[in-house]
């Protein structure tokens, strides 16, 4: 599956915690100017939250945009697999 965040517009709620869900692997699309880049990530769906995916990394990228979606700091200071974000379902294909 292929995720794409748009570079405005897109809302992004992180979570603290999630249980009992299986993940799958993905592949998170984010826009930089003219340049698409693309990271390995895993998503699952909740039961409880509807109409939208969450999202976690599986590994750090040093890059800006990656770093703001999950909310690492500069160069993924503090990465952790346990950073959830939670993006709407119209954003994937």
């Amino acid at each position: 599956m292929v995720i794409s965040i748009p570079s405005t517009g897109a809302k992004i709620t992180r979570l603290n915690t999630i249980s009992g869900v299986e993940w799958e692997h993905a592949v998170l699309t984010l826009y930089d100017f003219f340049d698409n880049k693309q990271y390995e990530i895993e998503y699952c769906n909740h039961p409880n939250i509807l109409h939208s995916l969450i999202i976690r990394p599986i590994r750090p990228y040093d890059c800006g945009k990656f770093e703001q979606v999950f909310g690492f700091g500069q160069h993924c200071e503090d990465f952790t697999k346990d950073k959830f974000v939670v993006i709407g379902k119209d954003l994937m294909y």
